[in-house]
């Protein structure tokens, strides 16, 4: 029998509310394309449900089909996915997950996630399933075959999260699959390297000029980049009469808009001289950054790698960026001061959120992936002549860069935090 359940709504944006939140009763709420889509988890954790109703956007639940051992481990995979990927990305994970859960329920009537060698096991069977399924899917000529690879990664997320251990551990127990049409990103030319870095480094030195002396109040303000040969504006962007609000709270939330521009455009900076992965950039604090004091010797940045077995790397930035890096440092701390923060203040890289509600405190938020792409759109409009470059290309052109003068994958694996071999193979293109 079905049953309906006390449904909470939550947008992604509200991290606080899903932490403490009973997962089975939410409905996730998101914005595309200034369109509200709507996703029920209680769609993926009951294995028996109705269809979704378009007035509540949930479905109707049979209680007695639950997949308790489920919950928390779905819980803490969907939290981190929250704090780095963006709307679209999370709909598409959402997804993917569904289709995970409704083969296991397919293919097994009971799933034990908590006892290791039960569920190693599970993965081995799991992924034997999909490469049957693929190999019938390639007779077929289907295109995307990547999903498989995706499917067999999110298994391996939630058992990890399940047995609490390294994700590494679930993947080395057996064969992984590889995504047919996979390609390396390829590097972009070094003029266009360089157009990119400049223009990232203008807007946000320009950005940290207008916030810093206080110029907000001041907007439209013109800028013309004379390495460029480009002129700037930045513009009011949220203005008074449209908003129907005081001055005051309209000036506090341009503010907040250019912190989170400026942010994004430093990002840019430093993945443009550290090759780092943009994965590797959310969870960078203020102690990854080494020898900040040397006058002599460039930083030294040590992360986690997670494609290296979670080990923990050290990239290098030349010694020419330090002065940069230190006007950012120097307006970190100025946004530091200037809002109050309750968590993560020693993330590198963060955002404040921007609510339409007047009477909510700006909150700091993790970087993600949602605060780039949404640099990205604005990038575009002020320079449609420079292309944009993902952090992805970024490296591969880093790569490129070293190859060419070097002729050395030592050299290389070293900027990288590779080994040679993975040079050898990844970025085989990377030759003069």
């Amino acid at each position: 029998m079905f049953v309906e359940r006390n449904i909470e709504y939550i947008s992604p944006e509200e991290i606080d509310r899903f932490s403490t939140a009973y997962i089975p009763n939410i409905v996730i709420k998101l914005n595309l394309s200034g369109s509200t889509i709507y996703l029920d988890f209680g769609t993926i954790l009951y294995k028996n449900h109705s269809t979704v109703s378009r007035k509540t956007h949930s479905a109707l639940v049979d209680q007695s089909s639950l997949f308790i051992e489920l919950i928390e481990p779905l819980h803490e995979y969907f939290l981190d996915m929250l704090k780095k990927y963006s709307h679209a990305s999370i709909k598409h994970y959402f997804k993917v997950i569904r289709n995970v859960v409704k083969d296991l329920y397919s293919i097994y009537d009971n799933i034990d996630l908590t006892e290791k060698n039960l569920a190693l096991n599970l993965y081995q069977e799991y992924t034997q399933f999909l490469m049957i399924d693929r190999s019938t899917k390639l007779k077929k000529s289907i295109a995307d075959m990547g999903i498989y690879n995706r499917k067999q990664n999110v298994l391996a997320e939630i058992l990890s999260r399940s047995l609490s251990t390294n994700i590494q551990e679930i993947k080395n127990s057996y064969i992984e699959i590889s995504s047919k049409h996979k390609s390396h990103n390829q590097p972009i030319v070094e003029d266009d390297f360089q157009s990119f870095f400049k223009a990232n480094e203008s807007i946000f030195l320009i950005l940290n000029l207008i916030l810093t002396t206080n110029m907000t109040s001041h907007l439209p303000l013109k800028f013309h980049l004379d390495h460029l040969n480009i002129q700037l504006i930045i513009e009011d962007f949220h203005n008074i009469q449209e908003q129907n609000t005081n001055q005051i709270i309209t000036i506090r939330r341009n503010k907040i808009k250019m912190i989170n521009l400026a942010f994004a455009a430093f990002v840019n900076c430093f993945a443009s001289v550290s090759a780092i992965n943009f994965s590797q950039l959310l969870t960078l604090t203020i102690d990854d950054l080494k020898n900040l004091d040397s006058s002599t010797k460039g930083v030294r940045v040590t992360t986690i790698k997670p494609r290296a077995g979670y080990k923990r790397i050290e990239l290098s930035i030349p010694l020419k960026f330090k002065k940069l890096l230190n006007e950012f440092l120097s307006f970190r701390n100025w946004v530091k001061n200037n809002f109050n923060f309750l968590q993560r203040e020693d993330l590198l890289f963060f955002g404040l959120s921007n609510p339409l509600a007047i009477n909510r405190e700006n909150e700091l938020i993790s970087y993600s992936e949602n605060q780039h792409n949404l640099y990205r759109k604005w990038f575009k409009t002020k320079f449609p002549e420079i292309n944009w470059i993902p952090v992805s290309n970024l490296r591969s052109t880093i790569a490129n860069i070293y190859h060419n003068e070097s002729k050395n994958t030592q050299v290389v694996a070293k900027k990288l935090g590779n080994t040679p071999q993975v040079i050898n193979t990844a970025y085989s293109e990377a030759t003069g």
